[in-house]
């Protein structure tokens, strides 16, 4: 998935037609249809409902593109920043992170005196690689699973983008005191003792593939999305949902305080790899080697 074709799919929606929206982006009615359906593959589902007197969204299409404009606006905004042409800021693209979020309030504090621009974005995978190749964001944080890992690399080589690794961590479930796994005895679980509870998903977690892909069909009582990990926490710790997530309790408590949930291992559920990318053709700029500094030691103090 590309940011080009987020930004086609919300000028199709503006004009309702894909004729006049490939005239106003001057580009091939073949083109941009070629470059919807492509869109379509990757996502499963159609999003769009095509007809003599142009296309109207599906209810998937709808969401899709509530979340392509979410998308996107952050994009303008980020490349309206980048346009002052200030040596003074740092713009930071990860997926979801405690350790780079913590990094960068660390990083934060230390120029608490001084005049810089910084920003942080938690977006997918292939949004953090976009920003980063696109030079919108000078470091990308991101996070490997053995199941994808290969695909994400060739990705990262295609891209010309270098990966630096900071971090192997071992992902459990998180359950709260409302769920019988909160007092077992057993020091580590099995993936299959979670299917009887509700997965909860945090926006842009990047955990949520890996876990879909292993899950029993029969059984699975639900899935919970959303996007604040406040919110994630306080659900797990009041209901009996699962969540799966590295062990970042101390992180999580400077942020959001006390919350009542425990941290138990999954024994088949391979260590997650935390790394960050930059562009091999671009040289850090002193905020940012700072950055990667403070994150490299918040990801050993962690790990």
């Amino acid at each position: 998935m590309k940011i080009e074709q987020l930004e086609q799919l919300i000028k199709i929606v503006e004009c309702g037609s894909m004729n006049t929206a490939a005239e106003e982006m001057y580009l091939a009615r073949s083109s941009l249809s070629t470059s919807m359906k492509r869109l379509e593959e990757e996502l499963g589902e159609p999003v769009f409902i095509r007809h003599s007197n142009g296309v109207n969204l599906t209810p998937f299409g709808s969401t899709v593109y509530n979340h392509a404009r979410e998308i996107c606006s952050r994009i303008q905004f980020l490349r309206g920043i980048i346009s002052k042409s200030s040596d003074r800021w740092l713009h930071v693209a990860s997926m979801y992170c405690s350790m780079a979020n913590a990094a960068f309030a660390d990083f934060l504090r230390m120029h608490k005196n001084e005049s810089i621009e910084a920003s942080i974005e938690e977006v997918s995978l292939q949004t953090v690689l976009d920003l980063v190749s696109e030079g919108i964001c000078e470091v990308g944080i991101i996070t490997l699973f053995s199941d994808t890992e290969e695909v994400t690399l060739r990705k990262l080589e295609q891209k010309n983008l270098a990966y630096h690794e900071i971090a192997q961590r071992q992902l459990g479930a998180m359950v709260g005191r409302n769920n019988p796994l909160y007092g077992c005895e057993s020091e580590s679980i099995e993936l299959q003792e979670l299917v009887k509870y509700p997965h909860l998903e945090n926006y842009a977690t990047p955990t949520d593939h890996a876990w879909e892909h292993r899950m029993i069909p029969e059984g699975y009582p639900g899935r919970y999305v959303v996007s604040d990990l406040g919110l994630a926490l306080r659900l797990v710790s009041e209901t009996d949902a699962v969540m799966i997530d590295s062990n970042d309790d101390e992180i999580y408590k400077s942020f959001y305080g006390e919350n009542s949930y425990r941290f138990i291992p999954i024994r088949d559920y391979p260590k997650c790899k935390t790394g960050w990318i930059q562009h091999k053709a671009l040289q850090l700029s002193p905020l940012a080697q700072e950055f990667v500094e403070i994150l490299t030691k918040t990801a050993s103090a962690v790990s």
